[in-house]
């Protein structure tokens, strides 16, 4: 099982996801975040015991906060990356 996967975002940018352990997930690459403590609620997300669709909604309201920027990838994305390591 790999711990590490990437993607080049269409039209975006590299974005990685790197398994930790079980409970914690890193995410990096060449996009843009603002705040960056979006980034940590996004890997927080990541690593609760939701169901696929809890998820997904979660993630989504991050990327729909008025008061978040992230340009680069998208929620989706971010999601098949994690599907790719569970």
């Amino acid at each position: 099982m790999t711990n590490f996967v990437q993607v080049k975002v269409t039209d975006g940018k590299l974005l990685q996801l790197e398994k930790i352990d079980a409970n914690k997930f890193k995410i990096t690459g060449d996009f843009f975040c603002h705040p960056p403590e979006a980034i940590d609620q996004l890997e927080h997300i990541l690593a609760e015991p939701l169901n696929q669709t809890e998820k997904a909604e979660k993630l989504d309201a991050i990327f729909k906060n008025p008061e978040t920027d992230i340009i680069g990838f998208a929620a989706s994305d971010l999601l098949s990356l994690y599907n790719q390591l569970i």
